[in-house]
Order: structure tokens, then sequence, then C-alpha cells
């Protein structure tokens, strides 16, 4: 699960868009908290090195 707060909200960012992205699984919810499936293993250092790219930090 990842949730947002009200200032990543306010600059446009959606973390169903992550979610959806990087989770195993449809995944999905609001621009301000979502689920998804579960990262295998062996993902899990790629899946943490894309976050900031995702969130416009990288």
């Amino acid at each position: 699960m990842l949730t947002l707060n009200r200032a990543g909200t306010t600059t446009g960012l959606n973390v169903s868009t992550p979610v959806k992205q990087l989770l195993d699984g449809r995944g999905g919810g609001t621009a301000d908290i979502a689920q998804g499936g579960g990262i295998p293993r062996d993902r899990l250092g790629g899946v943490l090195a894309d976050v900031p790219r995702l969130v416009g930090r990288g």
C-alpha cells in the first residue's frame, strides 16, 4: 500500500500510477491511497530503485 500526503496530491502526483506500474497484480485506488499485489523478492531492489523516477525525483 502506498499513501500520499496533501502536499503530494496538490502537485498532481497520483499513487495509483506507480502501484500499477511496480506491483504485481492490477492494483489501484485513489490519488492519495492505493494498493497492489506483492513484490517478488528478486524484483524488490529494482522496484525500490525505480520509485524516485516515478515520483519525479530521479
